[in-house]
């Protein structure tokens, strides 16, 4: 069970400064195209807008000058740079402030608002998910669940045993999604390929193929893989001589 606990970076947002409102606003990006001679629009289905928080609340202190004093460190906490914000334990969004605000009631009290807008339309989970298969059998699926509202990004990691050497290789599928990449480079042993849709960038994208940490985007082609809602069927086709690790961090709307 989540606990309600609302922070900005390391700033514990409910101590100094009280919350009274918080406000989550989710829009998708509209087009509409008149039909003419007709009073019917078409609208088609648009994607996703960033989230937009509001935060809400009131200040006080022992002295105007206490109440300066905490005034100060909530701004400084809302107008920082790119940073995590949580609204419990459980989920976190990354935000950047678009707005901050305050009016003074007495010498010792005042109302605020802060707003913010995300990187993505929805929360994340604060725990990571993965799923690990020890030299898997080529061209068999395995079975990947996860919970969540949305597709995430996938990070792939393939290290080669010390078998030998894995040369053009390597296929990797969802079988769900109806997305297959191909790796035509070379893993000896030990070696490790990364291949990331935006896991490591807070499932931003962020397009990365890495060969114990040198970029070999060259030797990638076909599609970065996400993993959707629900079940997937995830497929490795051509040498065994290898085990994959997945990694996804899981994405709510609310």
């Amino acid at each position: 069970m989540s606990t309600w606990a609302v922070t900005l970076g390391t700033y514990a947002i409910g101590t100094e400064a009280a919350v009274s409102a918080v406000k989550v606003v989710s829009n998708r990006r509209l087009q509409q195209y008149s039909i003419i001679r007709s009073d019917t629009t078409i609208i088609p289905e648009g994607k996703q807008k960033p989230l937009s928080i509001s935060l809400n609340g009131t200040i006080s202190g022992a002295t105007y000058s206490a109440l300066q004093t905490e005034l100060a460190q909530l701004r400084g906490a809302v107008q920082s740079t790119t940073q995590t914000l949580t609204l419990d334990d459980e989920r976190y969004v990354r935000v950047v402030s678009s707005g901050f605000d305050y009016s003074f009631i007495t010498t010792d009290y005042c109302n605020y608002s802060a707003k913010f807008l995300a990187s993505l339309p929805y929360f994340l989970a604060a725990t990571a998910s993965s799923y690990v298969s020890l030299t898997p059998a080529s061209a068999t699926t395995y079975q990947v669940n996860r919970a969540g509202d949305v597709s995430v990004p996938l990070k792939i990691v393939i290290k080669a045993n010390e078998v030998g050497t894995i040369a053009d290789g390597i296929q990797f599928e969802n079988v769900n999604e109806g997305t297959l990449l191909k790796f035509r480079g070379t893993l000896t042993q030990t070696q490790q390929l990364v291949i990331d849709l935006g896991y490591d960038n807070n499932n931003i994208p962020k397009y990365t193929v890495e060969v114990d940490g040198v970029n070999a985007m060259s030797a990638f082609e076909g599609d970065f893989l996400s993993v959707l809602t629900g079940t997937n069927m995830m497929r490795l086709t051509g040498s065994i001589a290898c085990t994959v690790s997945l990694y996804w961090r899981d994405g709510y709307y609310g």
